[in-house]
């Protein structure tokens, strides 16, 4: 009996997700993997999973897909066995025991032994279930699903599990409310949708900075405002005028060698681009935000662009959707209140307000969100289908890290 073929690299829906520390550093990344978009055996995603991330690590390289921060892999029941496991770095890697996964004596001496090698391990959607518990002893982190349990009921078990030298991660955080009480339960890692999202519902902006902010902002997104005008803009601040030369030599531009003036920056971008890039610039200053959503908002941007053919009218509607559906984390507020005071166009702002939207934008973006989070379900299937959304992603990131390298320097 022929065994089925496990899906090509280029097959295989890659993803990542970003895990903080209390302060919002990022700390390493979870990178989410699933076979094509049909149901397929434990086996078949197993060996299937073995071989992109054998691929991804390989070709792409680490640096690309990480940074210098670990990476946390999945290990299905199949997976586990895999001896491709070995020819990852130890170093470099979480290897997380997911919550199906069953405790027989060849699993538990498995994962001590990938331990024994360097791994660290980590418990996947922990909620105290007894099944997992053969694990406990071997485990390095500990990840609580926090949609599940009830912290205050089980309050002395969480102390309990950071017996040994163990970390626990929060996972699945929602709301600034369940960052705060886990970490004041001693969770020293992050992990959830919460990290993408305001931290205050309702409300003015907090300082008068921040207002001053939306409201050169709102200068530069103005169809109005000519070359001159933006150039001054930008020339009045030296910090944002270093930072967008630059920029310009950031392999996300790939500029020309030699720019003698912000003008000619302004002239070469183009009014709409340098806008965009002088918006994100100024929000990258805001603080006690993680310097991943910067990164989240030009990847988010550079992959709603490639969506669509590069002479589509209006391509660059795909790229400021994606650049500025950070902007409701970035300001703790609610995305329409800040979409007020934007002169954006009609499209773009449908997209990022209306989660029922059917338009071209909104589709596009909704598709390259349920691609970061992992969600493959959410992806639109004619956009699945036509286009290597994993290597659009893996691109996107690229590019974004390089450009906020830049930015830093």
């Amino acid at each position: 009996m022929s065994q089925e073929a496990p899906p090509k690299p280029a097959d295989i829906c890659l993803a990542r997700q970003p895990i903080f520390d209390r302060n919002r550093q990022v700390q390493g990344y979870e990178l989410l993997y699933r076979g094509p978009m049909t149901d397929v055996t434990d086996e078949v995603e197993g060996r299937a999973t073995a071989t992109v991330l054998v691929n991804a690590f390989m070709e792409i390289g680490l640096p690309h897909l990480v940074g210098d921060k670990p990476c946390f892999i999945n290990l299905n029941n199949s997976l586990l066995g895999s001896d491709m496991l070995s020819c990852l770095p130890a170093d470099r890697v979480v290897f997380e025991i997911l919550e199906n996964t069953v405790a027989t004596p060849e699993s538990i001496a498995r994962v001590r032994e990938l331990r024994d090698r360097g791994f660290r391990i980590a418990i996947d959607d922990y909620v105290f279930q007894p099944s997992l518990d053969p694990f406990l002893n071997i485990a390095d982190i500990v990840k609580l699903d926090v949609s599940k349990i009830d912290a205050d009921k089980c309050r002395r078990s969480i102390s309990g599990l950071r017996r040994g030298g163990r970390k626990l991660l929060a996972e699945k955080v929602e709301t600034y409310e369940e960052f705060d009480r886990y970490a004041a339960l001693g969770c020293e890692y992050f992990q959830g949708y919460y990290f993408m999202r305001p931290e205050l519902l309702e409300g003015k902006l907090k300082t008068g900075n921040r207002a001053g902010l939306l409201g050169l902002i709102t200068a530069l997104r103005d169809p109005e405002i000519g070359l001159d005008v933006v150039s001054k803009l930008i020339s009045a601040d030296v910090t944002l005028s270093y930072r967008l030369l630059k920029f310009l030599h950031s392999a996300y531009i790939s500029g020309p060698r030699e720019v003698d003036s912000v003008r000619s920056a302004v002239a070469f971008l183009g009014l709409t681009r340098t806008a965009q890039m002088a918006t994100i610039l100024l929000l990258s200053s805001i603080e006690n935000k993680p310097s991943e959503l910067l990164v989240t908002a030009l990847a988010r941007a550079r992959m709603a662009e490639s969506l669509v053919p590069k002479n589509h009218p209006k391509r660059e509607h795909f790229y400021c959707a994606g650049l500025f559906s950070v902007l409701d984390a970035l300001l703790d507020q609610p995305m329409e209140q800040i979409l007020e005071g934007l002169p954006l166009p009609a499209d773009v702002h449908e997209a990022l307000v209306d989660p029922k939207s059917t338009s071209e934008i909104a589709t596009a973006l909704r598709s390259v969100i349920s691609y970061e989070r992992g969600d493959w379900s959410a992806i639109n299937a004619s956009l699945a289908q036509s286009r290597d959304l994993g290597r659009l992603h893996v691109e996107a990131i690229q590019a974004s890290e390089d450009a906020c390298l830049h930015l830093a320097a």
